[in-house]
């Protein structure tokens, strides 16, 4: 790496890390997660904003020749990621609700699945005009994008609440558990049958950092010492990376017709309304409280970083194109977003307002 390469690398980064950082508190202060913020640091500082308003400092800031190191950074801040979230695994939670957690998980996924598959089949090949992609491998990643929850957006909740140790806290984690396993079950089979190499060959390898963070010994001492040494550097510092690595793939400019928008909300509503009544609807049925199967629902509509992990492994194989990911972007940030103040209005039922 030269040392003009090295200096702009290290300019760019200082404005990511300060600028996810300062976003990130402003979110927090709004009673959102700062991953949220940090998302749309992605955004603003990518060509939907900032290549928009001053493109000649977007291209400064980010030119092409830093692209790789950049995405390398990315890569590795996604190891350490899938470590963190393996070691947030409880399996003693798991086995504790186990029988419901399966159900509530499963149709929680099946639904918003079959219904992403639906959108695919009805409009969303023809809008992704991806030459040679099949609708097969397309579909398979339209029904994952819809089906995932975000474990660490969703623990992060808990804990900033104080759920983490309430029935239903523990039951959205051990849910929360099951689908992530499952989203990557379904990625693996989606890139499969696309049957191209590429990032798809860093799939085993993040299944496998996640493998080992969730069979470590649980004990407490030990899972802290290793996040202290761990979290601050991959959140601060690598993770932000891969968030303005998504947002210069988003392209706001390209919903340059009303009706994109009417899409984008198409999306949202399927999203919400899959993942929502298919955990609703499982809850009540095995005799959750009203106000608990809600807040469950609401829970595993929580989509974030690993929404994001999907879209990018996509976008990189060519089974969408920059339209769809933008799509699918918005969606991952609304529901997210949603997920604050719809817990907080059910917080009152529940008891912990």
């Amino acid at each position: 790496m030269s040392n003009s390469i090295l200096i702009s690398v290290l300019i760019a980064l200082a404005v990511i890390v300060a600028s996810a950082r300062v976003v990130g508190l402003l979110f927090e202060r709004f009673g959102q997660p700062s991953v949220i913020g940090e998302i749309v640091v992605g955004i603003l500082l990518g060509p939907s904003l900032l290549g928009w308003l001053q493109p000649t400092l977007f291209h400064s800031l980010f030119p092409a020749s830093i692209t790789p190191s950049l995405t390398l950074l990315a890569q590795i801040g996604l190891i350490f990621y899938m470590f963190l979230v393996g070691l947030e695994f409880d399996p003693g939670q798991l086995r504790r609700q186990l029988r419901l957690a399966v159900m509530v998980s499963n149709i929680s996924i099946a639904l918003p699945f079959a219904l992403g598959v639906l959108l695919a089949a009805l409009g969303l090949y023809r809008l992704n005009g991806s030459a040679g992609v099949a609708f097969l491998p397309f579909a398979l990643f339209c029904g994952t994008a819809l089906s995932i929850t975000a474990f660490p957006v969703l623990a992060r909740i808990l804990e900033d609440r104080g759920w983490s140790h309430t029935k239903v806290g523990q039951l959205a984690i051990a849910c929360a558990s099951i689908d992530d396993l499952s989203a990557w079950c379904l990625l693996a089979i989606a890139i499969a049958v696309t049957r191209t190499g590429g990032l798809a060959t860093a799939l085993p390898t993040l299944a496998a950092i996640a493998v080992l963070g969730a069979v470590l010994p649980k004990t407490p001492a030990f899972c802290q010492q290793l996040r202290e040494r761990i979290n601050d550097f991959v959140t601060i510092v690598l993770l932000p990376v891969f968030f303005v690595l998504s947002g210069l793939n988003t392209r706001l400019g390209l919903l340059n017709q009303p009706w994109l928008w009417g899409v984008a909300a198409l999306i949202l509503l399927a999203a919400v309304a899959g993942k929502f009544m298919g955990t609703y609807g499982v809850a009540r049925w095995q005799g959750l409280p009203k106000s608990e199967a809600r807040t469950l629902g609401w829970l595993m509509n929580t989509r974030g970083l690993t929404e994001l992990i999907v879209l990018n492994i996509g976008l990189r194989l060519g089974v969408i194109s920059p339209l769809i990911f933008t799509l699918f972007v918005l969606m991952a940030l609304g529901t997210t977003l949603m997920a604050s103040p719809l817990l907080n209005r059910e917080a009152a039922t529940l008891g912990e307002a």
